[in-house]
């Protein structure tokens, strides 16, 4: 048990002290520089009622407030994708709790399909949805207000059929196009971008970024990397079958020649490119699915080194279970943590018994591809695998990370089927502070144990401190208080004038040891209230 003490008032009782008891998520992963990876309770996000199947997250997080997300979901009643419409949920405390808050606009009359939402660096969010009536369109929206409400903006096309898998995204990478924004489409087997430099209100004529003029490339999502610069893979079904990628360094108006990630064809990879800042800035991953003729799919990753000469080093084998044990893995995600961290997340069939049992895994690299840990179990529980007439699970699984912790979405059938669900998975460098103790003599006294011998004397401590009748009411962190920062070991005394009489103070603590943090612990409890003082902390 992870103990918060709290202090009465000495006008009622001379020294008594309330223990709040949270049950701590206990540390499942050990590795050599990481105290631990704990992933948390699995949260629905969804709330539809029975017979809705919710499929292809499409998730995006706000740049100004970490805790602030927003995931759309394709829906449709008893597998009938004729009415499919785009839902869109919205969460601003890190994923815990989620407002479902509607179906993009346009619904009313039109088949929707293949949703993607992004932010740019303004706080700003759009979407963008396939429309089928009576035209073809790729419908572009606009939110003003974190994704509570939606305008309609300018279709970014509107064609004849012979496109599909729109992919909206906003640059917000700082560089010379940042708040431009993208979208990437298919078309006839090829991939194109158009762009808008006005939110929206007018688009570019399209840039092909795939060579030639005939193929089968199936599009990966694009992403954008430091300056500015974008990527984006696919995946070629036409002899020589190959994974390739391309880039863009002028905003997407023209894209370099193809280069070759492996020559074999799976499932459309997924990019993630570092813009960390640190040693593996640029560095650009990949990760596919491919059955390499062992009888079952397994995951594979390449990474490229970043510069002008770089090129894809060999791929490799991630999913550490049995060579062909005939257990498929498959829907990858992967994203790169301001600190650098991979993480990468799929769907797993390895404990599979014939039942059609999926699981999440994951896998983390700290140092830009060339390790890798343990794969460890995201999901808390087993779900089957859709059988039967319009059976599907979507497409990939979606993951968002931030410093210390990340979010994984996916597609999950345990309760009917189809739901979005989510887990917040914490990864802290240093443990967390335990022994946390208050004693009242005159001044109030908050010690706890020393973590100077385990990481040395440069560890400093932080201390948060709230009102325990707000804690009662709401369960939440979020008004607690930066007490004491970079304090330099146990104890500190709280100089506040005590609480009244019949009320309290909390105290969390947790540490840092230069660019390294421990958490403030998991509450065990579903919403965890303290994903988002983990997220965005009080004292810095």
């Amino acid at each position: 048990m992870h103990q918060v003490k709290v202090g009465y008032s000495p006008k009622s009782m001379s020294q008594i002290f309330v223990v709040a008891s949270f049950m701590l998520v206990a540390p499942t992963w050990f590795y050599p520089a990481y105290a631990e990876v704990s992933p948390g309770v699995n949260v629905r996000v969804d709330q539809t009622a029975p017979g809705g199947r919710q499929i292809d997250p499409s998730v995006a997080v706000n740049p100004l407030d970490r805790r602030h997300i927003i995931v759309l979901s394709g829906e449709s009643f008893d597998r009938n994708i004729s009415d499919s419409r785009i839902r869109y949920y919205v969460s601003r405390d890190g994923g815990q709790t989620w407002k479902t808050s509607g179906i993009l606009p346009g619904w009313e009359s039109n088949r929707q399909g293949h949703g993607t939402v992004t932010f740019c660096s303004d706080g700003t969010a759009f979407a963008t949805y396939y429309d089928i009536n009576p035209n073809y369109a790729f419908r572009v929206l606009r939110s003003m207000d974190g994704g509570e409400t939606w305008e309609v903006r300018t279709p970014a096309r509107v064609h004849t059929g012979n496109e599909n898998k729109p992919q909206i995204l906003c640059d917000e990478s700082g560089g010379a196009y940042d708040g431009r924004l993208y979208v990437r489409y298919g078309r006839i087997g090829q991939i194109y971008v158009v762009y808008s430099d006005d939110q929206g209100e007018t688009w570019s004529s399209p840039a092909k970024a795939t060579p030639g003029e005939t193929g089968s490339n199936n599009p990966g999502p694009m992403v954008v990397g430091p300056d500015s610069q974008l990527w984006v893979g696919w995946s070629s079904s036409v002899f020589p079958e190959k994974i390739q990628t391309s880039t863009s360094f002028d905003g997407g108006s023209t894209w370099e020649a193809a280069e070759t990630v492996a020559d074999t064809w799976g499932d459309p990879p997924v990019l993630a490119v570092d813009r960390s800042g640190g040693p593996t800035h640029g560095m650009v991953h990949c990760v596919y699915s491919w059955d390499s003729g062992t009888g079952d799919s397994d995951l594979f990753y390449s990474r490229r080194p970043p510069g002008a000469g770089g090129a894809w080093l060999p791929r490799l084998r991630l999913n550490d279970d049995s060579v062909g044990n005939g257990k498929n893995q498959d829907l990858p995600a992967a994203s790169v943590d301001p600190d650098g961290i991979l993480r990468i997340v799929w769907m797993d069939r390895r404990n599979d018994t014939g039942d059609g049992s999926i699981e999440v895994w994951g896998k983390i690299s700290r140092d830009g591809g060339g390790n890798f840990e343990a794969d460890f179990p995201i999901s808390d529980q087993p779900f089957l695998e859709p059988t039967g007439d319009g059976a599907n699970l979507g497409g990939h699984a979606q993951v968002l990370s931030s410093a210390n912790l990340f979010f994984p979405f996916w597609p999950d059938r345990r309760i009917d089927d189809g739901d979005i669900f989510s887990a917040a998975v914490r990864d802290f460098a240093l443990a967390e502070v335990t022994g946390l103790m208050v004693a009242k003599n005159g001044s109030t006294t908050i010690s706890w144990t020393s973590q100077d011998p385990t990481y040395g004397e440069e560890t400093v401590y932080d201390l948060i401190s709230g009102d325990l009748d707000e804690l009662r009411a709401d369960a939440g962190f979020d008004r607690a208080t930066c007490l004491g920062e970079d304090i330099p070991d146990t104890p500190y005394v709280d100089s506040r004038v005590g609480p009244n009489s019949g009320f309290g103070y909390y105290y969390l603590a947790r540490s840092q040891n230069g660019a390294s943090d421990s958490s403030f612990g998991a509450s065990n409890t579903s919403p965890d209230a303290r994903v988002g003082i983990d997220l965005e902390p009080q004292c810095f």
